[in-house]
């Protein structure tokens, strides 16, 4: 519990910067610096952090093997994306240690997260804080191809509500360079600007729930039917098929219900509060059908959320400004503040979570932390 209190802390921290900015909106001079004070703590919060949680492992040995010689014996599974790997050895070439890798990272992703919530929010600041709340740590410490890859989809979006295909379509495919998961954003094209009224959004959502329910699973279902004489594979798929929603915890079940109840109410409003939402609201929904067929798959699940988490970096704070009462606002907003709490202090728990940051001068050399990784990691289950 120890583990998660820096990442609880910051994260209200930037809760408390975006109500200033929301507060006092009509003193435009404090409401920059305030803006200006939060992107720079972000990027100093991340950029100088030291070797934690347990990505960092793969990818400081792989900063310091690789070589233009890659190109020429390309593997990915030892090379991983090529995208990557270019930019790997740019930085390399330059001569970046690792901790200038994070920090560039960093450096890129901030700009391209605030840029797109600039764009899709009215106070980007406390869409930080949903982001921090919802996947924001992973993305911002151990992914950092794939945090990359969905910064820059993110940012063809604008290119997707404007039936601009050819740009949307370079960007990402500058996201798959990166990571090959991205190869979902190509589709979306034709998805996420259709004009979907509030009832097929709420039928879409009872039956993927429904279908979690009774723990009917899409991809389970047809291996089964592949592989019905293969006994192993058969056994494989009564095990998976058997988690569903008794494998979801009732909080997270309880946030996804009241998040697209409150979309429900307020779809119409939505829609006219900004072009964007449409985007938005769509995204939710994809979200939602592709965790929720995929449960019994936790890997594939927990992927999909990540990949379509930005949905809800939005559509939360829309929601409280949908909302005319000041105290039904505190009182959604508050619900909600509590549930990352605890999500947080469930999930950061672990001895390889301890926050570590150079500016604090607490950091760990590079054979100590994988000293104590070693001793301390373990494999969440699935």
């Amino acid at each position: 519990m120890i583990y998660a209190i820096p990442y609880i802390v910051f994260f209200l921290f930037i809760l408390v910067l975006g109500i200033i900015t929301e507060q006092r909106k009509d003193d435009v001079e404090l409401c920059r610096k305030v803006k200006l004070f939060g992107v720079l703590s972000f990027v100093l919060f991340f950029g100088f952090r030291g070797y934690i949680w347990h990505d960092w492992t793969s990818y400081y040995i792989y900063h310091e093997d690789r070589t233009w010689s890659d190109f020429l014996e390309y593997d990915y599974f030892e090379h991983r994306e090529p995208g990557w790997l270019l930019f790997d050895l740019v930085l390399k070439t330059l001569g970046f240690t690792y901790p200038m890798l994070q920090i560039t990272v960093t450096l890129l992703s901030t700009f391209l997260l605030v840029r797109f919530l600039r764009r899709y929010t009215d106070n980007f600041l406390l869409a930080l804080a949903a982001f921090l709340a919802m996947n924001g740590y992973v993305l911002s410490i151990n992914l950092m191809r794939n945090s990359l890859a969905i910064l820059i989809f993110l940012n063809a979006l604008d290119f997707l509500r404007n039936r601009q295909f050819w740009p949307y379509f370079g960007m990402c495919l500058l996201s798959v360079s990166l990571h090959f998961s991205s190869l979902i954003f190509l589709p979306l094209y034709f998805i996420l600007h259709l004009r979907l009224n509030k009832w097929v959004f709420l039928l879409l959502v009872i039956v993927c729930h429904l279908a979690l329910f009774v723990g009917f699973s899409p991809i389970m279902t047809i291996a089964a039917q592949l592989f019905e004489d293969n006994a192993i594979v058969a056994q494989k798929v009564e095990s998976y098929t058997d988690y569903g929603w008794h494998g979801m915890p009732i909080t997270i079940l309880l946030q996804r219900l009241i998040t697209c109840g409150m979309v429900f109410c307020f779809y119409e409003t939505l829609m006219q509060r900004r072009s964007t939402n449409r985007i938005i609201v769509n995204s939710l929904l994809v979200y939602m059908l592709s965790t929720a067929l995929t449960y019994d798959i936790v890997e594939v699940s927990n992927r999909l959320g990540i990949i379509f988490s930005y949905a809800n970096w939005v559509i939360l704070i829309e929601l409280v400004f949908c909302l005319k009462y000041v105290g039904n606002r505190c009182l959604f907003a508050g619900y909600f503040v509590l549930f990352f709490i605890f999500r947080m202090l469930v999930t950061i728990n672990t001895p390889v979570n301890e926050y570590q940051n150079y500016l604090l001068g607490n950091v760990k050399t590079y054979q100590q932390s994988l000293d104590h990784f070693n001793k301390t990691f373990k494999e969440p289950d699935q």
